[in-house]
């Protein structure tokens, strides 16, 4: 009688997990030569209307490492705070012109006394002030089905393909510039695999933040 319920058991985890794969969509993001694109934010709307995403006193972090932002894309719910310390041995500056967010942190070592607001949705490009190849992207949104690809350019999501109703992705070197987001709201679904195609250029080497800025609009 043991051995029969522990078999139950085994079958039963089993159908469960069948079902659990089986639920589960990969999107694919690429672009327009089929390669794949890391860190491409990809917000979903679905039939069901879910609450909005909200930062529960949680503090996000954008750290500067080895003169990068890092992570250099980072998701956040709006009306959340952000600290920005530095990790690095030498002193940063950093600041952001864009309209969800212009603030500045003045030349600094270490952990600022306070994080940053992020009150507003929308994109937030940040820069140094003192090395201007560091370029760095705050993404805020109140949809916490928003998402960022891996380097295969996939994102796996427990939401069943035939519940969403439409797909957005952005991508910080997409072809209309830096504050475009594309909406696709047909696709095609291909053993729960949606893919999901963008126009994006090669970044030159001597990017700065005022390159990237330059394209927003």
């Amino acid at each position: 009688m043991h051995g029969l319920n522990i078999t139950g058991m085994v079958v039963l985890v089993t159908v469960l997990l069948s079902m659990s794969i089986k639920a589960q969509t990969v999107l694919h993001v690429e672009n327009q030569a089929k390669e794949p694109l890391k860190s491409a934010i990809i917000e979903v709307n679905t039939k069901k209307a879910s609450a909005p995403w909200t930062a529960n006193d949680k503090t996000f972090i954008m750290d500067q490492v080895n003169k990068r932002f890092s992570p250099e894309v980072l998701i956040v719910p709006k009306s959340s705070n952000v600290s920005f310390p530095n990790s690095d041995d030498i002193r940063h500056h950093v600041y952001s012109f864009s309209p969800t967010k212009p603030f500045e942190l003045k030349l600094y070592a270490g952990k600022p006394k306070a994080p940053i607001p992020f009150e507003k949705q929308g994109l937030v490009v940040l820069g140094c002030n003192i090395h201007d190849g560091m370029v760095g992207y705050i993404y805020v949104t109140d949809n916490k089905n928003t998402f960022i690809s891996n380097e295969r350019g996939e994102v796996h999501i427990d939401i069943p393909a035939e519940q969403i109703t439409d797909i957005t992705v952005w991508h910080a070197n997409a072809q209309q510039g830096v504050d475009y987001r594309q909406s696709f709201e047909t696709f095609e679904v291909k053993k729960q695999r949606i893919t999901l195609a963008i126009n994006t250029t090669e970044p030159a080497k001597t990017d700065s933040f005022e390159d990237v800025f330059g394209h927003a609009h």
